[in-house]
């Protein structure tokens, strides 16, 4: 119900803060336009399904990655800035635009739990 009905607008900001990472960033990851932003946001409006979506699984990926690097957010921020191998040499934070792109960062965390790197 929680995607259905939508998060506020302001939990970009949060998401923001939790990647280090200016809310243009998220706004890319959400493929929404600056200006539709700043008017939802002041009219306290509720993002989509969609949207809302994204912004869970990375709320749960961000949760994830600080349990695997021992509650060190600063590391985990910069680990999702860097090229990754195992993600064909895309840094972590430039797949989280999609599903499919966020479980493949959710993977390789697994694979760095499990002690496997490749």
């Amino acid at each position: 119900n929680i995607i259905r009905q939508g998060i506020p607008y302001g939990s970009i900001e949060i998401i923001g803060q939790l990647l280090d990472a200016p809310v243009k960033d998220i706004l890319d990851i959400l493929r929404l336009p600056q200006t539709t932003y700043n008017k939802k946001k002041r009219d306290n409006l509720m993002l989509t399904g969609r949207e809302s979506e994204i912004i869970l699984s990375i709320i749960e990926l961000v949760d994830f990655g600080n349990l695997v690097f021992n509650n060190e957010e600063k590391k985990f921020q910069r680990w999702l800035k860097k090229p990754n191998i195992s993600l064909a040499n895309a840094s972590p934070d430039s797949l989280l635009d999609s599903s499919t792109g966020i479980q493949e960062v959710m993977n390789c965390l697994n694979r760095l739990e499990s002690g496997n790197l490749a």
